[in-house]
Order: structure tokens, then C-alpha cells, then sequence
């Protein structure tokens, strides 16, 4: 599901557990009003950037702290697979990096009432970072030299990519 905004994607795919949707069901926005990440941290949502939040099923508790390095390297080879050219390396345990800056975050969050069923939003910048970040954000299509509407076409490719690993 792509909606065109919405406060957070963790909390729709967490209503949408909640009421039965189950693993590998996923939501993706257009614009976040509430973005967050770990630790109630806000995440600046800025529009053309990919905004996606997974259902999973984790059947063994201790797998659950391995989940956000697990996400991670999903999301690293997914890019890495559409850009080969690019760095990305993994910042433990929950973020993603090129050329020494931020250029996704992972938050994972339990869905209370339901055993075993995570939620795990990421957040990546691709058409663009917050300018009030520069310092330590960066976003795909500055790096690559692409136009805003090439870069729109990377996340609907990535979001593919993403949910299909």
C-alpha cells in the first residue's frame, strides 16, 4: 500500500497488524508528518525520500535484538544491488552511511497485543536530506548527480527491491 501522507508508516503498518494484516504486509508513504526513530527521536520526513515500514513474524525471541542489524544489511544489499558503485556501509546497529553521513535509518518496534509480530520502518533519503542536516546527512541523488524525477524513479525501484528480499 502507497498512501500519499501520512503521520508515521510504522504506526499504519502497526494499526494494520493490529488488525490482523500479517507478515511481509507493507506500507509506503509519499510524505511522513511524524516520522520517528529510535528512541522517540524525530525523523525529518522530507517528501521524495523513501518511507516504508514492514509486518514481520519473528517466531524465536532472541532473534528480535538481531532484527534491525538484519534489516540493515537487507536494505545495504538492496541498494548495493541497484548501485553497485556506491559505499554503503552498515552503522551498527540500526543505520545506514555514505560518504560518512547518514543516509538511512531503521526502527523496529513490537506490536503490543501480538506475539512475535514486529514492525520495522525504514527511512532513506534518496531524492533529497534535510538541509538542516547537511552536516550529517546525505542523500542518494546528490551524490549521483540525479535529477528529482530520476531519483523518484529510484525509490519506487527501491521500495520494490526492498520488499521483494
Amino acid at each position: 500500500m502507497i498512501l500519499d501522507v501520512c503521520s508515521s508508516t510504522n504506526d499504519v503498518a502497526i494499526s494494520l497488524a493490529i488488525e490482523g494484516k500479517g507478515h511481509g504486509t507493507w506500507v509506503s508513504a509519499k510524505k511522513q508528518e511524524q516520522g520517528r526513530g529510535r528512541r522517540g527521536a524525530r525523523w525529518l520526513s522530507v517528501e521524495g525520500n523513501l518511507f516504508l515500514s514492514i509486518i514481520l513474524e519473528v517466531p524465536k525471541e532472541e532473534l528480535l535484538s538481531w532484527l534491525p542489524l538484519t534489516v540493515a544489511v537487507a536494505v545495504h544489499d538492496s541498494i548495493k544491488k541497484s548501485f553497485s558503485k556506491l559505499d554503503v556501509e552498515i552503522k551498527w546497529p540500526n543505520d545506514l552511511w555514505l560518504t560518512r553521513k547518514k543516509l538511512c535509518g531503521i526502527l523496529c518496534e513490537r506490536v503490543r497485543g501480538k506475539e512475535g509480530i514486529i514492525v520495522a520502518g525504514i527511512g532513506a533519503n534518496i531524492a533529497s536530506s534535510p538541509e538542516e542536516l547537511n552536516d550529517v546527512s546525505v542523500d542518494i541523488a546528490s551524490v549521483l548527480s540525479l535529477s528529482r524525477e530520476e531519483a523518484l524513479v529510484l525509490v519506487d525501484r527501491l521500495r520494490l527491491v526492498i520488499v521483494d528480499s
